[in-house]
C-alpha cells in the first residue's frame, strides 16, 4: 500500500527537476517530446527542453501519479488507468476535504487550488510541479493561493505520532540510516534516550536530523 510518508520522500527527490505537461515520472528523451509536443502544442513552445533529456519529469498531477504507478524512485512508472485522474479528479477521489485554513499538520495531503495540485510536506512547506519556468519546488504554503486540501484514498495516512512512544526508535533508526541522514547508526542508538526525552517525532527527526547529530 503506498502512503502519505512515500509520496513525501518521492516528491522531495524531484525536487529541481522539469516540467513536462502531461508527464507522471518518465524520463525525458526526444521521443517523449516529439509525443507530447503533439499532444500539447501549447505546452511546448519553448526551446530548453532538450536540455532536460535523461531526467525525470511531472506536471502537477503528474507528481502523484508517478509516485503511485513507481514501484521505488528510478523505477519506470506503469500506467494505471483508473487513477488517471486531472486535478479534479484527484480532488473527487479524496476520503476527506477541507478549506486550506484547516490544513492538517499530516505530511502527504494534497493542496489545491483551481487547475493545479501540490504535495503539504509538513511545517508549512508543499512540493509542487509549478510549470515549465520553475520546475518541481518547494514553496511556502501560505506564500500561494491553495484552496482546499485532501486525503487522497489511495495513499494509506500515518500520523506523525512519536515513534519512542511505541518502541519504534531502533526502526527508526535503521530507516533513517538507510536513507543516508545518521551515518553513525551505532552512536545514534546510544543516544535514543536523548531523543525520547525531547519528544522528536519520527517525521522531526528525519527532517532535522542533522540538528540532532550535532547533540550528538
Amino acid at each position: 500500500m503506498k502512503t502519505n510518508l512515500g509520496l513525501v520522500e518521492y516528491c522531495k527527490a524531484q525536487l529541481s527537476k522539469p516540467y513536462w505537461y502531461g508527464t507522471f515520472g518518465q524520463i525525458a528523451t526526444e521521443n517523449l517530446l516529439r509525443q507530447k509536443s503533439a499532444q500539447y502544442p501549447t505546452q511546448y513552445k519553448w526551446t530548453d527542453f532538450i536540455e532536460q533529456y535523461g531526467q525525470r519529469v511531472h506536471d502537477c498531477v503528474g507528481l502523484i501519479k508517478g509516485y503511485l504507478w513507481s514501484e521505488n524512485l528510478n523505477s519506470t512508472p506503469i500506467y494505471n488507468s483508473k487513477q488517471d485522474k486531472d486535478v479534479n479528479g484527484m480532488k473527487a477521489n479524496c476520503v476527506e476535504t477541507g478549506n486550506i485554513k484547516s490544513v492538517p499538520e499530516l505530511p502527504g495531503v494534497l493542496v489545491f487550488m483551481p487547475g493545479h495540485v501540490g504535495v503539504y510536506i509538513g511545517n508549512g512547506e508543499v512540493i509542487e510541479a509549478r510549470g515549465h519556468l520553475y520546475g518541481v519546488v518547494k514553496t511556502k504554503l501560505d506564500s500561494r493561493p491553495w484552496t482546499e486540501w485532501g486525503k487522497l484514498r489511495w495513499l494509506e495516512y500515518k500520523e506523525a505520532i512519536t515513534m519512542f512512544e511505541t518502541g519504534q526508535g531502533k526502526e527508526a533508526i535503521e530507516y533513517l540510516t538507510k536513507q543516508g541522514r545518521i551515518t553513525n547508526k551505532e552512536q545514534a542508538l546510544q543516544k535514543l534516550d536523548l531523543i525520547k526525552n525531547e519528544e522528536w517525532t519520527y517525521i522531526k527527526w528525519a527532517n532535522d536530523v542533522k540538528k540532532l547529530e550535532n547533540k550528538f
